[in-house]
């Protein structure tokens, strides 16, 4: 004889049963909601025709950046050029702009590493693109907590279409 459970508990275990349903569905629509609006940021960053070329003679290349970055680089005289979408003072010990900025480092005459995506580098908690460009490395980066990451991956894509090395 099968042994019933009392209504009490059933009731219990439906209710249960349908919280967690709906916090899953709660999760699941913010995360798309989110996505879906990073992706409309990021599109409209990256049809942005209002762009500032900035060209290095030293080193020889030039490069179309958003009008919201700073002209500015970073670096020694010669060697990689560090350039930021910020001019926040850059985080102790590490070099790199605080979180929520994106980075842009171009090298001339070496390749190592490069990669077709970004890669989560941790320590601290980065992704890196690194890909190599007639002689030149550049590497695009932003942090993994980046609440706009969409959007920050598709401006740096779109600073690396626009690299030109100068003849």
């Amino acid at each position: 004889m099968k042994k019933k459970i009392p209504l009490p508990i059933s009731i219990a275990i439906l209710v249960a049963i349908a919280l967690l349903a709906c916090g899953v569905i709660f999760y699941k629509a913010r995360s798309w909601l989110a996505d879906d609006i990073a992706n409309q940021q990021g599109m409209a960053i990256a049809s942005s025709s209002d762009w500032i070329a900035y060209h290095n003679s030293t080193e020889g290349f030039g490069i179309l950046l958003p009008p919201t970055w700073p002209a500015d680089e970073t670096g020694a005289a010669s060697g990689p050029i560090f350039l930021q979408s910020s001019l926040d003072a850059p985080l102790h010990g590490i070099g790199l702009p605080p979180s929520g900025n994106m980075w842009v480092e171009i090298a001339k005459g070496i390749c190592n590493d490069p990669s077709e995506n970004f890669v989560l580098e941790t320590m601290p908690s980065i992704l890196e693109k690194t890909v190599c460009v007639n002689g030149f490395q550049i590497t695009l980066g932003l942090w993994d907590n980046d609440l706009q990451k969409v959007s920050h991956e598709a401006t740096l894509e779109k600073i690396l279409e626009s690299f030109s090395p100068s003849q």
